[in-house]
């Protein structure tokens, strides 16, 4: 036993520097994080302007004739009319819903206002307005939605605000500082600072299972010596070296918690793809749009299609004949040729669902919030749940006819390991800023530790050198 300690105690030196700057840049960028997200700029208002409808009755068939195959159609009220979103094979464009007759520049005033909204300001002037289809070191792919409208604020923080015109909503804020902060944050947990190929994969693997060997070899010792009672009164470890023990053994499940959890989702993300749209271009039906409409949108999926439409609580009808009037929380109905579809979303959702993947459904529901089967970082919502009899799940977002997420076995666990042992959501019971300030008091512990176990390593090296110095004269030497 003790040959092989002593074995693993020189292992656990030489592997231990080799992987200690990765642990420290991944402990410090984890404690950054909860500081990170609170310094972030956060939106003013959370959800767009929804106006209550014109009443009217939009001629489907003129606007078939006119644009011909139409891939999306979103009808809603904003700048005092109704407003149609005519998408088709080669461009975007918006009309008058009444007239049919183009908008000139409306997607431009259109985004400027949402930023505005969700920004908060309507003083400050506009810098740029840009269209956003792919994603870089500012829009990062954690944002998911694509194409969007970067908006550029004239102030001194740059703020840009990222909109989705598709559906109207806000896709994240980015200013200098959270530009800043994410490029550290990056450079550091993610090394973006390395483009994405397999031997950048295969290296943050290699590393990742190194930092696992190294402190489960420590984990290791630290048990051993407590067992040999070397931690007793009188100890003649130096400071440094039982401050190194303590900390990193006393944090050892938790920095293993947060390697193998941290290596399984990095190793799952770097499989997955971008959320694929389905093509469908099924002419709409005709639609009279009463005074209880915020928001109509075709939907379709093959030869099946509805309109989707959000109605305004009957609290707010009675303000609302005139158009434009502010509604609270909407409810959503499907509807076709004036007849309702009671399970319109469950029968788009299960036909765009078979559309990616073929099987027997077994069970379809809404969702609503972010779980652990379907994290934030997906970003979409509401979805609808498509469970399948294997198992796999698909998550549907009916309204865009995008696959907004594919679950297999392996990302549940994944999704559940990352959420539990890496995010600790197990905590969430003590409220967000006491579950962070646990995780980051965990970060600095593992930093701390683990910058003594290097200091301790580079103190060797240096009482070493005069040793190999006289060595080697003595070799010389005749």
């Amino acid at each position: 036993m003790k040959k092989i300690t002593q074995t693993f105690f020189q292992l656990h030196q030489h592997l231990g520097f080799l992987a200690s700057i990765a642990i420290i840049a991944w402990a410090l960028s984890g404690l950054s994080h909860p500081i990170i997200t609170r310094i972030n700029p956060s939106a003013a208002q959370f959800t767009a302007p929804s106006e209550v409808m014109l009443t009217q009755t939009f001629d489907t068939e003129t606007l078939n004739q006119k644009f011909g195959s139409i891939e999306a159609l979103r009808l809603f009220h904003f700048f005092g009319k109704n407003i149609a979103r005519v998408e088709t094979a080669t461009e975007t464009l918006y009309v008058n819903a009444l007239t049919l007759d183009e908008l000139q520049n409306f997607e431009r005033d259109y985004a400027i206002a949402l930023a505005q909204h969700f920004v908060g300001d309507t003083n400050s002037a506009i810098a740029a307005v840009t269209i956003i289809e792919a994603f870089d070191d500012d829009y990062l792919n954690v944002n998911r939605l694509l194409p969007v409208t970067r908006v550029t604020f004239q102030r001194a923080d740059n703020m840009r605000a990222y909109i989705d015109t598709q559906q109207g909503r806000l896709a994240t804020l980015v200013d200098d500082n959270k530009a800043a902060t994410s490029a550290f944050f990056r450079t550091l947990h993610t090394w973006s600072w390395w483009p994405a190929s397999t031997i950048k994969t295969a290296v943050m693997s290699a590393f990742l299972s190194l930092s696992l060997l190294v402190i489960t070899m420590g984990l290791w010792l630290y048990i051993q010596r407590w067992r040999q009672g070397v931690f007793g009164g009188n100890a003649r470890w130096p400071m440094s070296r039982r401050w190194h023990a303590h900390l990193n053994g006393g944090t050892a499940i938790l920095a293993l918690c947060f390697v193998v959890s941290g290596l399984l989702h990095f190793l799952v993300s770097e499989q997955r793809q971008a959320s694929p749209k389905q093509d469908s271009s099924l002419a709409p039906s005709s639609l009279n749009i009463p005074d209880t409409i915020v928001d109509a949108q075709w939907v379709s999926s093959g030869k099946l299609g509805f309109w989707r439409l959000l109605t305004a609580q009957p609290s707010d009808r009675a303000h609302a004949h005139h158009g434009g009037e502010q509604p609270q929380q909407s409810n959503i109905i499907y509807q076709r040729d004036g007849q309702q579809i009671d399970d319109g979303e469950n029968q788009l959702a299960s036909a765009m669902a078979q559309h990616w993947r073929a099987g027997n459904i077994i069970s379809l529901s809404p969702q609503r919030h972010f779980t652990s089967d379907y994290g934030f970082i997906n970003k979409r919502l509401p979805v609808t749940k498509v469970a399948y009899e294997d198992g796999s799940l698909l998550f549907v977002e009916v309204q865009t006819n995008t696959l907004a997420a594919q679950v297999t076995s392996l990302d549940a666990l994944e999704g559940f390991s990352f959420g539990y042992l890496h995010k600790w959501h197990h905590l969430d019971g003590l409220g967000k800023h006491a579950r962070d300030a646990l995780l980051a008091l965990a970060a600095l512990l593992i930093a701390l530790g683990t910058g003594l176990g290097l200091f301790r390593y580079s103190q060797k090296i240096r009482r070493q050198r005069p040793r190999l110095a006289q060595t080697e004269q003595a070799v010389k030497s005749p």
